[in-house]
């Protein structure tokens, strides 16, 4: 899984705040952990992780991630990450890693914010690009990898979970009735039709937008992409043909990992 935080405001927060936001998050990533501190503008910046190693288990692929004035903490894989690593090499990068992490980085100093139109996968990360001044937020088209986010008192405070959130604010959040009433009289299919959460002042960040911050007051995701319907004439030969070799390949990219593979 992984566990990712993100934190923008004045003050940082205290180093108890820090500790605990990473032990809220251990569960998703066991095998290492890491911060880093930056200066956005007239703020300060905060990431975390905490790490499950798939690709590349090496120290050298831990998170946070940096390389050439960019930082990356990153939850998710990508899945076509070899191929875009053979890509990138044509045009001159070299890497360090074996990591899918080294190759997203790369791939945004490559094709910047358009990195999101070429990636396969599932994702949920925070970018800080030191050349711009702002940090890029994304989440994979579907939402497969969660991502919340707060905004308090002018700070700014985003995690993989309610409950990390929680920890890096030093808060305690309250329980938001209105969604919790409409779950129970609607169920599942319910909940994500807005983007707000079973908590207030906590929303989702939306699955397939991305958003460019640099003050903790302003969040405005944008799509960078949305399911369409383009009907072709093709006959059920063809299709299970093209549905056969698609399922194959996506399973293929799938199973790439440096770890025992289990699946259900």
């Amino acid at each position: 899984m992984c566990g990712i935080a993100g934190f923008i405001g004045q003050r940082l927060p205290k180093t108890f705040q820090t500790q605990a936001t990473l032990s809220a998050m251990h569960h998703r990533g066991p095998d290492a952990n890491g911060t880093s501190t930056h200066e956005l503008k007239k703020c300060r910046l905060q990431l975390l992780h905490t790490r499950l190693a798939i690709i590349d288990k090496r120290v050298v692929a831990n998170q946070p991630f940096s390389r050439d004035g960019v930082t990356l903490v990153f939850n998710g894989e990508i899945y076509n990450y070899v191929e875009l690593r053979n890509e990138l090499e044509q045009f001159g990068f070299i890497f360090e890693t074996r990591s899918d992490t080294e190759v997203l980085l790369c791939a945004y100093l490559k094709w910047g914010g358009a990195c999101l139109n070429k990636l396969e996968g599932m994702w949920a990360f925070l970018l800080f690009d030191e050349r711009r001044g702002q940090v890029m937020v994304s989440r994979d088209r579907f939402g497969e990898k969660p991502l919340f986010f707060m905004q308090d008192n002018g700070n700014l405070y985003l995690a993989s979970e309610v409950r990390a959130l929680a920890e890096l604010a030093g808060q305690k959040p309250t329980p938001n009735m209105k969604k919790l009433a409409q779950y129970l009289a609607g169920g599942f299919r319910f909940i994500h039709k807005t983007d707000d959460t079973f908590f207030e002042t906590i929303q989702e960040f939306p699955a397939a937008h991305f958003a460019w911050i640099e003050n903790p007051s302003e969040i405005n995701p944008k799509p960078y992409w949305q399911l369409t319907f383009n009907p072709i004439n093709i006959s059920r030969d063809q299709i299970v043909t093209q549905v056969k070799e698609k399922f194959v390949q996506a399973v293929t990219k799938r199973l790439r990992s440096d770890v025992p593979l289990a699946f259900c």
